[in-house]
């Protein structure tokens, strides 16, 4: 019995300790790429704003079936991702579009959704800069909040191999 009561003990004691470090971890998270793309600032623009040129561009789409809602380009677009042998489906949906900034929603799974904020930077005669980011907000629950430590580097890759391809897609000579 007295063995019983060490290893709750224990326990109870392991899980407060986790918890107390995970308060200090934040509820939030953002991973931010960002790359400068010489072409036309339109170009640029259209390939995020509008969800039917995603394929071109967006890592791992190549063997992804895409099935675009009655709007594709600006405000409302919705797109279902479904990756081959039925491992997961995304959807992203446009919920706001700007001349400076395409806000999109990501949900995986129907899992909690993940915001993803494209931004636009253009001057005359300058590349445009384009920044991706991925705002994942938790819980308190500190396997969640653990998770979050991780986020640079589920993200980061994805993101950096899409801007890469949307960049050698959009590039203009010199």
């Amino acid at each position: 019995m007295r063995f019983i009561k060490f290893g709750l003990s224990s326990v109870i004691i392991l899980f407060l300790i986790i918890t107390a470090i995970s308060a200090l971890i934040p509820s939030s998270t953002t991973v931010t790429r960002t790359i400068d793309i010489n072409a036309p600032f339109d170009s640029v623009y259209n390939s995020i704003n509008n969800l039917a040129e995603w394929h071109r561009w967006m890592d791992n789409m190549d063997s992804a079936k895409c099935n675009i809602a009655d709007k594709a380009m600006g405000n409302g677009a919705k797109m279902i991702i479904e990756y081959p042998n039925n491992t997961h489906k995304t959807s992203i949906e446009i919920v706001e579009s700007t001349s400076t900034n395409v806000k999109t929603v990501w949900r995986v799974n129907d899992s909690k959704p993940l915001t993803g904020d494209f931004y636009f930077m253009s001057k005359p005669g300058v590349p445009v800069t384009l920044q991706w980011q991925f705002v994942q907000k938790v819980k308190w629950y500190p396997w969640q909040k653990f998770s979050l430590i991780f986020s640079d580097k589920a993200f980061g890759p994805f993101m950096e191999r899409s801007l890469d391809s949307l960049k050698q897609q959009l590039q203009q000579p010199g």
